[in-house]
């Protein structure tokens, strides 16, 4: 009866081994990438704007505030800033609870059931 078991035990194990290699053979086999995409240029960054866009930055130290004054005159926009990431999601979420989301549905039908 032990022997049995154990040969069952064996048999589900070499299954579950099988398979799991089957779907494991696609990740390993993928290639790594050795070059790095390029980062975004300034023209990406700049095309990339609405006059909606909001941009903000962390750590509100120097030489930061220097550079992200000089980018607001020149973009002609106010970019918040943050002394850490929380911060500057609270600032955002405060300022989202001021405006009023605007819907491009006109009718909310299909959430009826």
């Amino acid at each position: 009866m032990a022997d049995a078991a154990c040969r069952d035990f064996i048999r589900d194990a070499t299954v579950v081994l099988i398979i799991a290699v089957v779907i494991a053979k696609p990740v390993f086999l993928t290639p790594l990438r050795t070059d790095a995409e390029p980062p975004l240029g300034m023209t990406d960054l700049l095309a990339s704007l609405q006059p909606n866009s909001i941009v903000g930055y962390v750590p509100v130290k120097s030489p930061f505030t220097t550079i992200m004054n000089r980018v607001a005159e020149l973009l002609k926009t106010d970019i918040m800033a943050g002394a850490s990431e929380d911060d500057l999601n609270k600032m955002l979420y405060d300022r989202a609870k001021k405006t009023t989301l605007k819907s491009s549905c006109s009718s909310l039908d299909y959430l009826e059931t």
